[in-house]
């Protein structure tokens, strides 16, 4: 199955959608930032099987260090690099596949379904904004936020001034640059 999609300034709504048998789950996130409206993409892959990961076993065992490796039914975020594209010098948390060169999120803890999948989207998709703009890497900022996805998300509202909105204001989108 082939799917492409990007992180644009001309919005699409924000939308969930899901296929039979949670094989695969697009999502958009609409996210305000001080320099405009950012729109991020990603697609939630479902994976039944360390086998079947698409990051390969290799991520796996370089990156699970403080965590166990996820078993069974796990999801892996599939995202676009139009965001960072333009920052080649910012480190942004992605790996690239090594079935087919596409870049996932690095997220190492066990993703066991989808609506686990859009938290750890919102989380990764806020704080990569955060992070090209200029602030922090994004784990730390969760880590202050004792990775509690609502307060990060609060934090980063009330600090920075970036949080998701269901749907664009009138003005349309800026740019990180």
């Amino acid at each position: 199955m082939s799917a492409t999609a990007t992180a644009t300034e001309e919005p699409p709504i924000s939308f969930v959608r899901q296929r039979p048998a949670d094989a695969w789950t697009h999502i958009t996130l609409c996210v305000k930032t001080p320099k405009g409206i950012k729109y991020v993409t990603g697609i939630v892959h479902r994976t039944d099987s360390p086998e079947t990961r698409l990051l390969g076993a290799g991520f796996y065992e370089e990156f699970c260090v403080d965590t166990p490796i996820p078993q069974g039914i796990h999801h892996e975020i599939q995202v676009f690099p139009c965001l960072w594209a333009k920052h080649p010098g910012i480190k942004i948390h992605t790996h690239e596949s090594p079935k087919g060169g596409s870049y996932y999120m690095c997220w190492t803890n066990s993703i066991p379904d989808t609506e686990t999948a859009q938290s750890v989207f919102k989380v990764w998709a806020v704080g990569t904004l955060h992070t090209l703009l200029g602030g922090e890497d994004l784990n730390i900022t969760f880590d202050r936020a004792g990775n509690d996805v609502e307060k990060f998300l609060t934090l980063m509202q009330t600090n920075h001034g970036i949080m998701l909105i269901d749907s664009p204001p009138e003005e349309g989108g800026g740019s990180l640059d």
